[in-house]
C-alpha cells in the first residue's frame, strides 16, 4: 500500500511540475525572444473579420477588407508592455501592436494578449496569442 502511495504522490508532483513549467513560460513569452524570433496569430473581436500571422518578421493578413490575403515584410520594435509590427502596404503605413493585456472574445474565451491592427486610418481591435497558427485546410 505504501508504493502505491509513492507512486501517486510521485505522478502528482510531476504533473505540478509541468503545469507550473508552462504557465512561467508563457508569462515570459516576449522577454526572453529576441523581436525577430517572436511569432503571433491575432484575430478579429467585436464582429470584425480579419486574421494576421507574424512569423520571421512577415506580415501574413487576411481580412474582409483585402480581397486576397496580403504578406507585409515589417519591422518590429518593443512597447511598454507588448511588441510593434510596422510595414508599408500599397503605399500605406499599416501596423499591428500586440499588447500584453488579457482580451476576451465575444463568447467571452480569454487570451493573453491584446491586438489592434491599423491601416488606411482605420483602427481594427482583436485578440492574439503566441505562435503562428496555420488555418486548418478546408
Amino acid at each position: 500500500m505504501r508504493y502505491l502511495y509513492l507512486i501517486a504522490v510521485s505522478l502528482i508532483s510531476g504533473l505540478l511540475l509541468v503545469s507550473c513549467t508552462n504557465t512561467a513560460y508563457n508569462k515570459t513569452y516576449i522577454a526572453n525572444k529576441p523581436l525577430d524570433l517572436l511569432s503571433f496569430t491575432a484575430f478579429g473581436n467585436k464582429n470584425q473579420s480579419w486574421r494576421a500571422v507574424v512569423k520571421d518578421n512577415k506580415l501574413s493578413i487576411d481580412a474582409d477588407f483585402f480581397s486576397l490575403e496580403v504578406l507585409v515584410v515589417v519591422s518590429s520594435s518593443m512597447l511598454n508592455q507588448g511588441i510593434s509590427y510596422s510595414g508599408t502596404l500599397n503605399g500605406q503605413s499599416i501596423l499591428l501592436n500586440i499588447e500584453k493585456k488579457t482580451c476576451i472574445e465575444d463568447d467571452g474565451h480569454e487570451n493573453e494578449f491584446t491586438a489592434k491592427l491599423s491601416y488606411l486610418g482605420k483602427i481594427y481591435s482583436g485578440c492574439a496569442v503566441s505562435g503562428a497558427i496555420d488555418v486548418a485546410p478546408t
